[in-house]
């Protein structure tokens, strides 16, 4: 960028430049910002930052506390702060200094209205039966006492206030003060980039003090480990310790709850990465008991579990059962007709779609929780009557208009759940006006798909995607603590439940995670409350999986498929939901239609994440490709080894690598000269979906069948042409 301004015949005007930067690319977790009232001011900066200096965050109050914000991670409206709307944007600034890669993942989110046209056809298969998945515990090997030391390699461990004496007395190690803010994870972790070649890193922040019933997202530790991962990407070894997480835990304790169910899931969207979080029933000040536990851990490397449990002097592992759910009578038995239920994400997708079914079992009261204001019913027949209107709010108003029309009495709030004064307010009036409260289903929740990777995701994406499912649910909880549902259903994802479908998602799965650990510590308190949460796969008929186009639907579902699970439609998940509450089940589990065959050969492997590469193909074992999800095709697109290459024939050669690079480039968004005849798939950011999407347009123009396996096989547009 300096050397851009030094270029200019003109000085460059300092409001454009600083509004195309600011509004001309997408913020990334590296980050520079600071006042500047001219360019050479600019100049100054950048020349500072390049000799190891940091420029001055001081000026106006404004500007300072905007760059402090960028700095940290944040979302800064420029627009507001500098009061220009239609800013002047320059051309030919310096790009992203990295490659530009194209990434696809597969989410789920219930976010869109039902469209039940689409449910038998999308749900068709007759061999599917419904199951729950819980987890189990098996008894898995540990080193004998005294058997190991302290790894030879650097070693660190984050401690909190409550921690700080166990890490000091543990010995052999450097301690940190576990960051609290994101600007101080990156600080920490960028400290530690003299340390090369492994390096062990112990997270003991969840350790000791009292038990809790809530869990704070980590900031500070998450921007830690970003910036670790992103600066060592190889030898990374990373442990996270709780007491009392968990079934069978006394007393029980939500701490740690959300960094744990980010730890389970990071192997997943980085093979190779060793990750793990323990919970143990050893009381934090046995200093010895915890010396030789995680000496023992880090001895266990080369194992794939990225979850372990220490119960009664016993090291375990988990795994998944799979049970039949038996049929039931529906949800009548379980709702009380003159009840009140509340639920939150009431006015659309899966909430609604439970709303919907709670009044089809008799229920005539409902407190429906949104995020935002609807306009108050009074209002509903004239903007439905509006063929003119805005078709989204008549989309969200209808049902609701029908369900009043039916009967059924509606209290409506739209607001955030973490205002708890707000919140408050809305139940006491549920109470006075409806009655007492029977029962809960947490439906609320956001997916942020703008930056999938883990190593990109910032502040704003963690706190927003957290927001309902942690803080907001605490806050829901707190507000209701007075009063006796039959049960509270919370709307979890199997992203929390199988790291492997956690990819792409690890804000999702964290709050998840956190939200499973409350129901499954709320259960083990006893109490005439049911407390579930249900880790659904997805509603085929509501939620993103509608909105997806037909590849990457297809592609969702043949990954399910080849483990055994799939979608469900709205009555299949009432079903399910019913079945749960028939069979007094609670704490965390996943309940979906499943191909039996499948499941069963697969259940073994879903919750391990092998520490190096998945598969390395040869001729004595070639799996079938049909058959493997996207994650285990993913990772043989990135550790496949290519077969020799096949000399291309004159001819149409030059013009099939020509068609073939063109598709990739529109395919994966690159840039001209960032692919080649001869450039490696893989290398460009090939994953399974963008192969489908390669093959689909390669059969459109050439008239032949064309796999994404062809794209394995032969792994350049030379090869690929060969045999086109």
């Amino acid at each position: 960028l300096g050397q851009w301004i030094d270029q200019q015949d003109t000085t460059p005007e300092l409001a454009a430049l600083a509004d195309t930067l600011q509004r001309g690319r997408t913020p990334m977790a590296e980050r520079l910002a600071f006042p500047a009232a001219d360019i050479a001011a600019v100049a100054r900066g950048l020349v500072a930052y390049l000799e190891g200096e940091t420029p001055p965050v001081e000026g106006a109050a404004a500007l300072c506390r905007a760059a402090e914000d960028y700095l940290a991670g944040k979302t800064v409206d420029w627009e507001a702060l500098t009061g220009r709307s239609n800013p002047r944007r320059l051309g030919g600034l310096p790009t992203y200094p990295f490659e530009r890669k194209r990434y696809w993942v597969d989410v789920w989110l219930d976010s869109a209205p039902p469209r039940p046209d689409l449910a038998a056809q999308e749900n068709a298969a007759p061999e599917a039966d419904l199951r729950v998945l819980r987890k189990t515990w098996t008894v898995a090997p540990r080193s004998p006492a005294g058997a190991a030391a302290w790894p030879d390699a650097p070693t660190v461990i984050l401690a909190g206030e409550d921690s700080r004496g166990l890490a000091d007395a543990l010995g052999a190690c450097t301690v940190l003060a576990a960051p609290e803010s994101w600007a101080d994870g990156v600080a920490a972790a960028r400290a530690l980039r003299s340390e090369t070649g492994e390096l062990f890193v112990f997270d003991l922040s969840d350790l000791g003090g009292p038990p809790s019933d809530r869990d704070r997202l980590p900031l500070g530790r998450i921007a830690f480990l970003q910036t670790l991962l992103r600066d060592r990407p190889d030898g990374l070894r990373l442990f996270h310790a709780t007491h009392g997480l968990g079934e069978g835990a006394e007393p029980p304790s939500l701490r740690g709850a959300a960094m744990a169910a980010l730890m389970r899931m990071l192997p997943a969207e980085h093979p190779g990465l060793v990750a793990r979080t323990v919970d143990a029933d050893t009381a934090p000040e046995n200093i010895e008991a915890w010396r030789e536990l995680l000496v023992g851990e880090a001895a266990r490397t080369a194992e794939p579990d990225s979850e372990i449990r220490y119960r009664d002097g016993e090291r375990l592992r988990p795994g998944l059962r799979a049970s039949l759910l038996a049929p039931s009578e529906g949800l009548a038995p379980f709702v009380v007709p003159d009840g009140t239920y509340v639920v939150t994400g009431g006015t659309r997708g899966i909430g609604l779609a439970l709303a919907q079914a709670l009044v089809a079992a008799g229920v005539r009261r409902l407190a429906l929780i949104g995020r935002t204001v609807l306009p108050p019913e009074s209002e509903w027949v004239g903007l439905l009557a509006d063929e003119r209107g805005d078709p989204a709010l008549r989309a969200k108003l209808a049902p609701l208009a029908a369900l009043r029309d039916a009967g059924v009495k509606i209290a409506l709030h739209g607001g955030a759940l973490t205002d708890g004064d707000a919140l408050a307010a809305f139940l006491a009036r549920v109470r006075t006006s409806l009655g007492p409260i029977a029962g809960v289903i947490h439906a609320a929740g956001l997916i942020g798909g703008e930056r999938p990777r883990f190593l990109d995701k910032l502040t704003d994406d963690f706190a927003a995607v957290a927001e309902p499912k942690v803080e907001g649910l605490d806050t829901l909880l707190d507000t209701l603590a007075g009063d006796s549902p039959g049960f509270v259903l919370l709307c979890s994802s199997i992203a929390s439940a199988v790291p492997r479908m956690a990819a792409g998602m690890s804000d999702y799965a964290l709050a998840n995670g956190y939200m499973d650990a409350l129901a499954t510590q709320r259960a083990a308190g006893g109490g005439a409350t049911q407390w579930l949460s249900l880790q659904w796969v997805g509603w085929g008929d509501t939620g993103m999986h509608t909105r997806f186009d037909e590849s990457i639907e297809r592609m969702v579902r043949d990954g399910l498929g080849a483990v055994g699970l799939d979608f469900c439609d709205s009555e299949t998940g009432v079903t399910l939901f019913a079945g749960a509450l028939s069979e007094g089940l609670s704490g965390a589990f996943v309940a979906a239609p499943v191909l039996g065959a499948r499941l069963e050969a697969s259940l073994s492997g879903l919750l391990s994440v092998p520490p190096g590469p998945a598969v390395a193909l040869n001729d004595e074992t070639d799996p079938d490709l049909d058959s493997l999800s996207d994650q285990d095709l993913d990772r043989l697109l990135a550790a496949y080894q290519p077969q020799a290459p096949v000399a291309a024939e004159a001819g149409g050669a030059d013009d099939g690598m020509a068609s073939i690079c063109a598709i990739l480039a529109e395919v994966l968004e690159l840039e001209a000269g960032e692919f080649g005849p001869d450039t490696p798939f893989r290398d460009v950011g090939l994953d399974s979906i963008a192969a489908l999407r390669v093959a689909q347009r390669l059969e459109e123009e050439t008239g032949e069948a064309v796999t994404p396996r062809m794209l394995l096989d032969h792994p350049t547009a030379r090869d690929l042409a060969a045999v086109l």
